[in-house]
């Protein structure tokens, strides 16, 4: 029988959830933000697109500490059914 749902539970499904959405805000800020430091900064096309691709790949150590997070706790956190 599953157990009802928990205090914890929840509040790690709302942080879950809150950080998925600032990944997608993130992402839209960085798009409405790219025709102007171009004219402000003075940027070429390459230097456009990495100082895109360097805001995105931010996200990358985010994921890679999630992935293993996701491990450690499926690893250690699941108990046996009985």
């Amino acid at each position: 029988m599953m157990q009802p749902f928990t205090h914890s539970t929840m509040t790690i499904a709302l942080v879950v959830a809150l950080g998925g959405f600032l990944m997608g805000f993130d992402a839209s800020v960085i798009s409405g933000v790219v025709g102007f430091i171009e004219i402000e900064f003075a940027l070429t096309k390459i230097q456009l697109g990495w100082s895109v691709a360097l805001l995105t790949l931010t996200r990358v150590p985010v994921r890679a500490a999630h992935c293993r997070t996701a491990f450690v706790a499926g690893t250690c956190g699941r108990r046996a059914i009985t």
